[in-house]
């Protein structure tokens, strides 16, 4: 097993140093990549964030079928009540 992780740092080692010479030969340009790098987090961002407030909203339809059951009826209709309030 310990012959495997070497293998692995040592492939990681060697594609960092292939990425570095790449960049450092003035291949790729570095402005470029840190623009792609910028713009490739604000999408992730900006997707997380949509998906994130989907999953929440209809995790809130679901419970919201439930208004008649004891338990969870009460808390759903607080819950709902809370987010029609603001």
């Amino acid at each position: 097993m310990d012959d495997e992780r070497q293998l692995r740092a040592k492939d990681y080692e060697r594609i960092g140093r292939s990425i570095e010479n790449v960049v450092a030969s003035g291949y790729a340009d570095q402005r470029r990549i840190y623009r792609i790098n910028f713009w490739r987090g604000v999408v992730f961002g900006l997707g997380a964030a949509l998906g994130g407030s989907l999953a929440v909203a209809s995790i809130i339809y679901i419970l919201s079928l439930f208004t008649e059951l004891p338990l969870i009826g009460d808390l759903v209709q607080t819950v709902r009540d809370s987010i029609e309030a603001r």
